[in-house]
């Protein structure tokens, strides 16, 4: 019967627990300072997830181009913020919070209840490096592969342990993580390749058939399966809008945003990861001997690469798991280094006190680890004071009283360039369109400042994607039959301004879907709204008093 770590090493079990218990302290500090910072999508799709909570049905009353999985799972933020009375991004970083210490604990006991001692080196820096990942990124916070990365890395372990005939015995448990993997695989279709691609590697490497049958992945396939099922019971309307016109016009048209291969490596922060991952896969496959769990997250780094290339976007969050897995593993190797180098300190010490005393003189492990737990606490407590002191010294806050909570936010996690304009005369409740052909600018600071959508358009992302089937695509009945709906589109944002009334609207000057093909703001907003000044690429329109 094979020996866990943690009866053999308490010691290295407590010590991994402060420092992660120290690390999401951290970021929870972080993200009580910060109440109303988040990104652009996730901003998004956490609006989407509030009008959910209140009825509303996707892709009738709101439309967006995502599977609806990730709005499913923000609902759980939205309750809370509801629940708590406290702003819904501060609700929903909270929960990332709670994600990340689901994945980082469970994947520590894991480790400690099954894994094979002689690995034990890597477990902190593994842990570390699932951890620290989250720390650099910033408005990326809350991506879906982000939440991919952190639900699917439990799962990992558990494979790798279970070929390794080290598995969980306990069905439940799992269970559990299988159909939390589910959750994180099927938020993005893309993210089945990497996953599919380890599953690949370990059958290969080991040839049995029949450890492709364990609780974990009938539970993952099951959770998938679940998802699919789902779409047979929610309402007519939905199924239809997101099958017959959403999938096929997005599977046509997502090429409107393609890059060059050069534009998808060239920026400085994509060279680093890929510099970042060709040092840590380089290094993984050298020491591939020392540790099992390095193979498996090298191919599942490589594999991550092909959705990146797929979406051919080079779009930074795109290959946030390329990061993070390329990041785990340099860490891994970083702190496996670091044991080598203590050891042979230890040895020195050792060889140099018997030249002094009969009794060799060894640093004592217990002042080892605590040194490793202190010097995380300095460096939290450090950096803490630091992300404090910027806080503390913004010239500008912006009080919560005034959409509706307690307390105060940096004014920097909520400026913009519209920022300014839609506070004068704010009221809550107020309404307002974007008509951007991106998820910016409307997006974060709809979500922040606690702004209604005046359209069930929250963008007008689909109408590049059905201009570039129009315009690049071949002229088919079907391709002309999904490009016809662009008069649709722009007739519904019509009716949405005529009932909601919003109190701004901002709409893109260039490229123009509305008002050099159909007249829109002689037809539609010269009698209710006054037009004031342009910012960035957008015409401002505010409704007139009265109106």
């Amino acid at each position: 019967m094979q020996q866990s770590v943690l009866k053999e090493d308490k010691g290295l079990f407590y010590c991994c627990i402060a420092v992660v218990a120290i690390m999401t302290a951290r970021l929870a500090f972080a993200v009580a300072i910060h109440p109303l910072r988040i990104g652009w999508d996730p901003a998004l799709h956490l609006q989407i997830a509030q009008m959910i909570t209140h009825g509303k049905i996707p892709y009738v009353d709101m439309s967006d181009a995502n599977p609806p999985l990730v709005w499913y799972l923000y609902t759980i933020p939205a309750f809370g913020s509801e629940l708590f009375n406290i702003p819904v991004t501060l609700a929903f970083n909270y929960f990332l919070v709670v994600l990340i210490v689901y994945s980082v604990v469970t994947c520590l006991m894991l480790f400690f209840r099954h894994a094979k001692r002689a690995e034990a080196p890597f477990f902190l820096p593994f842990l570390v490096g699932l951890t620290l990942f989250n720390f650099f990124l910033r408005y990326d916070f809350g991506q879906r592969e982000e939440i991919f990365v952190l639900l699917y890395m439990p799962y990992l372990v558990l494979r790798t342990l279970r070929w390794q005939e080290r598995g969980v015995q306990s069905k439940v448990w799992s269970a559990a993580i299988g159909f939390m993997a589910a959750i994180g695989i099927c938020i993005k279709p893309h993210f089945l390749i990497p996953v599919f691609l380890v599953e690949l590697y370990f059958l290969l490497d080991k040839w049995r058939w029949r450890k492709l049958v364990s609780t974990e992945n009938i539970a993952c396939f099951g959770g998938g399966v679940l998802y699919l099922a789902h779409f047979l019971f929610v309402p007519k309307a939905m199924n239809d809008a997101y099958w017959k016109f959403v999938v096929p016009a997005f599977a046509l048209g997502y090429h409107y945003w393609d890059t060059s291969l050069a534009a998808s490596f060239s920026d400085p922060g994509k060279r680093d990861v890929f510099f970042l991952t060709t040092v840590a896969c380089l290094l993984a496959v050298a020491l591939r001997k020392r540790c099992s769990f390095l193979l498996p997250l090298t191919v599942f780094v490589f594999g991550s690469i092909i959705p990146y290339l797929i979406q051919f976007k080079g779009w930074g969050y795109h290959d946030q798991p390329v990061y993070a897995g390329a990041f785990i593993l340099f860490s891994m190797e970083v702190g496996y280094f670091i044991f080598l180098g203590w050891k042979l300190l230890e040895c020195a010490v050792t060889k140099f006190s018997t030249k002094f005393s009969k009794t060799p003189f060894s640093i004592p492990r217990r002042i080892t680890l605590g040194l490793i737990v202190v010097s995380a606490l300095g460096i939290a407590f450090r950096d803490g004071q630091e992300d404090y002191k910027i806080v503390v010294e913004d010239p500008r806050h912006f009080d919560l009283k005034t959409i509706g909570y307690q307390g105060s936010s940096p004014w920097a996690d909520i400026h913009s360039p519209y920022t300014s304009l839609v506070l004068d005369g704010y009221k809550l409740g107020d309404k307002v369109i974007v008509m951007s052909n991106a998820v910016s600018p409307g997006y974060p600071w709809l979500t922040q400042l606690r702004f209604e959508p005046g359209s069930r358009h929250l963008h007008m992302v689909i109408l590049s994607v059905l201009s570039y089937i129009k315009d690049i695509l071949p002229h088919t009945p079907h391709n002309d039959s999904l490009s016809s709906q662009m008069p649709r589109i722009v007739n519904e944002y019509a009716e949405d301004i005529q009932k909601n009334k919003p109190r701004f609207i901002f709409m893109q000057k260039g490229p123009d879907y509305f008002d050099e093909p159909y007249k829109f703001v002689s037809k539609y907003l010269a009698a209710d709204y006054d037009e004031l000044e342009q910012i960035e690429n957008f015409r401002t329109f505010r409704r007139k008093p009265g109106k």
